[in-house]
């Protein structure tokens, strides 16, 4: 009983990148745009956004996928690119 109740607490202490995509994904689209991005706290200015749709935005819709979310964070987990805020003010 101990060892479930300690999957559950480490599944919800790190939620998988589909379970942060749909909390990202506020209006269940589908997909997280720029204002989503935004007000979940990753960055503070859309050029921040666009600079991580330039890395990981695969059909340049101008929106990220589930698919591209995943490869976003399998990237960022490595250090292979930086998907924190930034303190820039929009232009």
């Amino acid at each position: 009983m101990m060892l479930k109740q300690r999957a559950i607490q480490d599944y919800q202490e790190r939620p998988t990148p589909k379970v942060m995509f749909r909390v990202f994904d506020e209006d269940k689209n589908g997909n997280i745009d720029a204002c989503e991005w935004m007000e979940a706290g990753m960055t503070t200015n859309v050029r921040d956004f666009v600079r991580i749709l330039d890395e990981v935005d695969e059909n340049k819709d101008n929106v990220i996928s589930v698919h591209e979310f995943e490869a976003l964070h399998v990237r960022w987990k490595y250090g292979e690119i930086d998907a924190g805020t930034s303190s820039d003010e929009d232009d």
